[in-house]
Parts: structure tokens; C-alpha cells; sequence
């Protein structure tokens, strides 16, 4: 239905029109700005999961462990090796009594060291190579625990080498003042598996030492998490 100026109802002013377009034009800015806002968020969001993806991958590329876990590593190793040589100490003891049995280069034969390694120190005063033997033994884990934390994985093996079998040998002379040793060579004193582990620990830590540069401070993985 027409009004007197004939026009109809659904008609818009030019001016109604005007405010509807800037109307639009409005709510379409506001809507890319919003879409502009939230993009940039997830973009952000992106690239902070892409860096730590990014470390997680190359820690775990390099095999870089952390100092706590580097440790735990070193005592670990330290611990088998003592729970090896104790646990034939002990079945030497109930099996070698009156027989021995022959193994080609080395039989087993039970013998009892007072001394140190390789029956070293025999004739001292049991009490001295007991307190000697204990101090060394903590000398080494101290030291065990303080490179332990940026060695790498052959210095690793060699702490925990020659601390097990430095661990062993005191646990053992502890109970009765002497070391039960169950491997003999014939032209060699009668030695034990953590007399071994020592021996292999010092060489092959001797051979990495000589073949990879010691660590800086600034290198070590403790200084790099004080700086961060």
C-alpha cells in the first residue's frame, strides 16, 4: 500500500541507507580484527609448542640427560656391579670351601685378602686398610658425583666401575677385616670381580679422559640451567 507521495513501506531513505552501509562496513572490520586477533594467538601459541618441540627433539637427539639423571645413571651402574661381586663373594664362599674348579686362563679358588687389591698392603693392621680403604671409597663417590653430571656415557661407565667394585670390597672386609677373592690365575695373586671392575673403571676412565676434552664449567649442564 502506497502513502500520498507514493511511495511504498519497504523503501529506505538515502540517508537510512547511508547508516546501514556504515553500519556493515563496521561490524565487518570488527570482525576481522577479531579473526586477525585470534589468529595471531594460535600463531603464538604455534610457535611456542614448535620451540619446545624443537628442544624436546634435540635433547633427545644428542642423548643429553640431565645432571639428576646422569647421577642416578652412575649409581645405578655402581650399585650392580657391587650387588655382582657380593653375590659371588657369597657363593664362593659356600662352594669353593674344598674344591676348585678350573676355567681355562683362571680356576676358582677361594682366598682371603687382608690387604687391598690385589693382596696389596697384606701385612697392614686390619683396622688401617679398612679406614684407608673407606676414605678412598668416599673420595670416589664424591668425585663420581661431582663429574657425573656432565660426563659422558664412557665416563659414566668408568665411575661407576671402579666406585662398585671400591663399594664392594668395603662391604665385604667390613664383616671379618679381609676380602674374599675367588679368581686365580696361577702366575697373578688371587683377585675378585670388583678388583676387575676398578682395574677396567681406572683404564677406561684413563682412555676417555685422554680422548674427550674435559667439560668447562660453562658447559656443564648445572651452569646451563643457572643461566637460564
Amino acid at each position: 500500500m502506497s502513502d500520498a507521495c507514493g511511495c511504498s513501506d519497504d523503501e529506505t531513505t538515502p540517508a537510512g541507507k547511508e547508516a546501514e552501509e556504515h553500519e556493515a562496513e563496521r561490524l565487518w572490520e570488527v570482525s576481522e580484527l577479531r579473526s586477525a586477533a585470534v589468529a595471531g594467538v594460535l600463531l603464538l601459541a604455534a610457535s611456542d609448542a614448535g620451540h619446545t618441540m624443537t628442544a624436546a627433539t634435540a635433547t633427545k637427539q644428542l642423548g643429553v640427560a640431565s645432571p639428576t639423571r646422569r647421577r642416578l645413571a652412575a649409581g645405578l651402574g655402581a650399585g650392580a656391579v657391587a650387588a655382582i661381586d657380593l653375590g659371588a663373594k657369597a657363593w664362593a664362599v659356600s662352594a669353593l670351601q674344598e674344591r676348585v674348579i678350573p676355567l681355562g686362563p683362571v680356576e676358582l679358588r677361594l682366598a682371603y685378602n687382608p690387604g687391598v687389591a690385589f693382596s696389596v698392603g697384606a701385612g697392614a693392621p686390619t683396622w688401617l686398610v679398612l679406614t684407608v680403604t673407606a676414605l678412598v671409597t668416599a673420595a670416589v663417590g664424591v668425585v663420581a658425583w661431582r663429574t657425573a653430571a656432565a660426563a659422558s656415557r664412557g665416563r659414566l661407565t668408568a665411575l661407576a666401575l671402579v666406585l662398585g667394585g671400591a663399594i664392594a670390597n668395603v662391604v665385604d672386609r667390613a664383616a671379618d677385616g679381609v676380602v674374599t677373592d675367588y679368581l686365580h690365575s696361577g702366575w697373578f695373586p688371587t683377585f675378585n670381580l670388583a678388583d676387575t671392575a676398578i682395574v677396567t673403571g681406572a683404564a677406561l676412565l684413563i682412555l676417555t679422559t685422554l680422548r674427550e676434552p674435559a667439560p668447562t664449567q660453562s658447559s656443564t649442564p648445572d651452569a646451563d640451567a643457572r643461566a637460564q
